[in-house]
């Protein structure tokens, strides 16, 4: 029992990390993980239009040999490589996201796909996982689990929440 306690934490500790980071990425950085989003941007620069989504703003001024460009971003202003640099590290962290934090991927990589029951758990409860990334204590439904795998996952979110920024 003890051997499956702690397989099966360490398989929840891994999939807590790394699903806990996407869920602070998509707290932090929500407003440009959607496909739209990287797209207005491409087309803003290919065609050298401003650009005013609110929360970002890219803008043009023409100078006598070429154009400048400029970002406002969170309330601050970039130009020119900086604000290449700021697209740059946001088109970045958008394609970090698309490939890292799908919900599949998460658990083939942590969870190992012929773990039916833990993979159903996670499903289950999946709301109440995000409240564990944000330190909130929650119950979880552990119907579906053995009591081995009850104590894993026990032991994971313990752990999680010794080792976790909050």
């Amino acid at each position: 029992m003890e051997v499956i306690s702690e397989i099966v934490k360490d398989k929840i500790l891994k999939f807590l990390k790394r699903y806990c980071k996407c869920v602070k990425a998509r707290e932090d950085y929500g407003d440009i993980l959607n496909e739209s989003f990287i797209e207005k941007i491409n087309e803003s620069l290919s065609s050298r239009k401003d650009l005013d989504l609110g929360f970002l703003k890219i803008f043009f001024k023409k100078k006598f040999l070429g154009h400048k460009i400029c970002v406002e971003y969170r309330g601050n202003s970039y130009c020119n490589d900086d604000a290449m640099l700021i697209i740059s590290r946001l088109r970045s962290i958008y394609e970090w996201y698309k490939s890292d934090c799908d919900l599949n991927n998460i658990i083939a990589d942590t969870i190992e796909n012929n773990d039916f029951n833990l993979i159903t758990f996670i499903e289950r409860n999946l709301q109440n996982i995000e409240n564990i990334c944000k330190g909130s204590d929650t119950t979880l439904d552990m119907s579906i689990l053995d009591d081995a795998a009850k104590i894993g996952v026990d032991r994971a979110i313990k752990e999680f929440w010794r080792g976790s920024e909050m």
